[in-house]
């Protein structure tokens, strides 16, 4: 019993250090839709400022749409890139790969506004463990459970892991 108190400590801890977050999320019509990430984090109180569709068979090599990065980039401009966290729900490796690579150091195709701009965004997966554990498993489950018996979360972790470093992979 204590054991578990302790873990649900945990976790209001870490959802106390997220409160001052802004998300911004990029959902994949064909993975995780961001309407359903969108739900899990203002279940949980926290405050999604941006939300977009992604498709990694209608973007540009599969980097972020140009309109859904000139939003962003505004949104960094207005809070601060250090109160942005990116939740991406794509599961397609190339797709994530560039969508975290033009959320972190910027857009490698040179399509959109962040081309140059290393925004150092903080990025979860929606189905990685990491992110998973932010949060009550009840929670988790009823908004996430679905898809996340459809992907293998420690390989999308590792993944992430190896395109951000352990330097980044730490919002609370």
């Amino acid at each position: 019993m204590d054991g578990k108190l302790k873990f649900i400590g945990k976790i209001a801890l870490q959802l106390r250090d997220l409160q001052n977050k802004k998300f911004v999320i990029l959902g994949d019509r064909d993975a995780v839709p961001s309407y359903i990430i969108a739900k899990l984090l203002e279940e949980a109180g926290l405050e999604v400022v941006y939300r977009a569709v992604q498709c990694s068979l209608c973007c540009h090599e599969g980097t972020i749409d140009p309109e859904d990065q000139e939003a962003i980039y505004q949104l960094a401009k207005q809070h601060g890139p250090e109160n942005l966290i990116g939740v991406l729900g794509q599961v397609d490796e190339e797709h994530i790969r560039m969508s975290v690579q033009t959320l972190s150091k910027g857009d490698p195709t040179g399509v959109g506004p962040l081309y140059g701009v290393a925004l150092g965004l903080i990025v979860y997966h929606a189905l990685e463990c990491e992110f998973r554990e932010l949060f009550e498993r009840r929670l988790y489950d009823k908004h996430l459970g679905f898809y996340s018996k459809f992907y293998e979360c420690r390989k999308l972790e590792d993944l992430m892991r190896e395109l951000l470093g352990p330097g980044m992979r730490k919002a609370v």
